[in-house]
């Protein structure tokens, strides 16, 4: 891969945004306070794929392509959750974005998907406004691309536990050693308070996704949202 084809795979974080960047043989891991500062940065790249949700239910439009991943996924299908409605990720307060999540799709919200609003919203304001800009960003989800990059088996512990952070590594290095060399030592060296582990094997995850030739994609019946954010899950073409 030339330097100019560099891909980058993201996930939220305590202090921010964590990035795996991979550009040829070289890999890094970056940690931004915003996406704003992240995209500046890496303004360059040829793919960008984040662990959060793109393209936002609200009056005019349902997504639906929750339903599509959990049934992808052999195991931990908890693991997705349906995001909030766009007038919900807004809402000042759990007590108002659960009012107006049932007003519009009829459901409740969870508290978990309710403490991720400001990563969504951070990236659907931004999105929003620069969706012409950023045609190469991407929805993903790390769990799915660890059951693909696994030659589609279910990965038999979850990423909270010691066993099953060392299955994750271990898929890691065996597609990519190079940024697993750059994640070991970042994380020796990195402050907990900042980023957790299964952080950066998220981030690790989709950046080694962002570098295929080819994406396969799951997506949303409706394509794209009423704002016309394209809604579909980046996935590892096994």
């Amino acid at each position: 891969m030339q330097k100019k084809q560099k891909v980058i795979g993201v996930d939220g974080c305590k202090g921010g945004w964590l990035a795996c960047s991979l550009s040829g043989n070289h890999a890094k891991v970056e940690i931004f306070n915003n996406w704003r500062q992240l995209l500046h940065k890496h303004h360059d790249s040829l793919r960008i794929l984040v662990d959060i949700p793109i393209g936002l239910s609200d009056k005019y439009f349902k997504r639906t392509v929750d339903r599509k991943l959990r049934s992808a996924l052999h195991l931990r299908k908890s693991s997705v959750f349906t995001p909030p409605c766009r007038a919900a990720v807004y809402a000042n307060s759990y007590e108002t974005a659960l009012e107006k999540n049932r007003a519009v799709t009829g459901k409740g919200i969870s508290k978990q998907a309710y403490y991720l609003s400001p990563k969504i919203r951070e990236l659907d304001h931004y999105l929003g406004h620069k969706i012409q800009q950023w045609p190469h960003c991407y929805e993903s989800h790390p769990e799915l691309n660890f059951q693909l990059l696994n030659g589609n088996k279910a990965l038999e512990n979850n990423k909270k536990i010691k066993e099953g952070r060392s299955e994750r590594w271990n898929i890691i290095m065996d597609h990519h050693p190079t940024l697993a060399k750059a994640m070991q030592s970042q994380w020796t060296n990195h402050s907990k308070n900042f980023w957790q582990e299964d952080d950066l094997l998220d981030a690790a995850c989709l950046a080694i996704v962002a570098g295929q030739k080819q994406l396969n994609f799951i997506e949303d019946t409706g394509q794209k949202d009423h704002r016309g954010i394209m809604i579909k899950i980046a996935c590892y073409d096994s």
